[in-house]
């Protein structure tokens, strides 16, 4: 491993902001871990009523903040701020929800369940996501993680393995595009099967980086400027009367949606903030985009590690 002093001033920052970053992010899990086992050990059941709904306000804030009140076994009332908790249907004042707070901590609620996250009725329950699923992501995004650390901190150690590591690397980030494009196309074929629909109306639009999941704010007044797609939300009405309000899960970079525009909807009835926008046949892209992309890393990885000289 290279010596702090021989490295340049510029890496000494980047690798520093590093460090702040992995320490910021390790003490805050650290503190919300923590945090939720008092809420699990002290934690007091009650009913919460919701007392003020917020509005959207993308790209940052994707769902409608919401204040609970509730009251301890004493009578005294608490209120608490929440950004997210119903994953996509639009809180209505006055809706009753159970939830579980911490006595010492007000502040440290959560709700133990929605009851207004449920199937259409007549819908079948929705499936369970297979644990499979989340393990095998949380794998190879850790071989990821370990192989850019033994690159960029140990280079000098590796000596004939680094181009091993670095061939890792590429082929685990190539199977990690190629599965999760194939179990979004899953779950969005599934989707189209027997859906739901509905008419929807855009509410807010958007431009950010193709192909990210940051969201930046930009003039949306004009057409997006080539590298950047169009994001947007759409809001639309369910049979049993709650709305789903909600980001599209596929941007665009074809077609460029106003607030105020209709859109046909589907939507999953055992899981109504499921959906898909438009017809569904573009649905094959991110699709191909996303096992090519994959395939690509991977076949990348492969040459650097058996035929990269070193």
């Amino acid at each position: 491993m290279a010596a702090v002093s021989d490295l340049d001033p510029v890496s000494v920052l980047i690798w520093g902001l590093i460090a702040v970053v992995i320490a910021y992010n390790v003490v805050k899990s650290i503190f919300a871990r923590l945090r939720k086992q008092r809420l699990q050990h002290r934690g007091v059941s009650t009913e919460a009523v919701v007392a003020s709904v917020g509005p959207l306000a993308p790209p940052r804030r994707l769902e409608h903040p919401f204040t609970l009140r509730f009251r301890d076994s004493f009578g005294a009332e608490y209120t608490s701020e929440h950004a997210r908790g119903f994953g996509g249907i639009v809180p209505v004042t006055g809706w009753r929800v159970p939830v579980r707070f911490d006595p010492s901590d007000p502040s440290n609620v959560e709700i133990v369940h929605n009851p207004y996250l449920h199937p259409i009725p007549g819908a079948p329950q929705p499936r369970r996501e297979s644990p499979m699923r989340s393990l095998v992501h949380r794998v190879l995004f850790a071989v990821i993680v370990v192989a850019m650390l033994a690159l960029l901190l140990f280079d000098d150690a590796l000596g004939d393995a680094e181009d091993l590591v670095s061939g890792g690397l590429f082929v685990a980030a190539g199977l990690l595009t190629v599965i999760s494009s194939i179990w979004f196309a899953r779950d969005t074929n599934r989707l189209r099967r027997s859906p739901g629909r509905a008419l929807a109306t855009i509410t807010h639009s958007w431009d950010e980086p193709a192909g990210s999941n940051m969201h930046r704010n930009v003039d949306t007044s004009s057409p997006s400027p080539r590298g950047w797609v169009n994001a947007y939300t759409v809001l639309f009405d369910l049979p049993d009367g709650r709305r789903v309000h909600r980001r599209s899960p596929v941007a665009t970079s074809t077609t460029r949606y106003e607030p105020g525009q209709r859109v046909a909807v589907a939507y999953d009835p055992s899981d109504p903030t499921s959906i898909w926008v438009g017809s569904g046949r573009s649905s094959i892209v991110p699709l191909v985009i996303g096992i090519g992309v994959g395939v690509l890393f991977i076949l990348v990885g492969v040459a650097i590690a058996a035929f990269w000289p070193t």
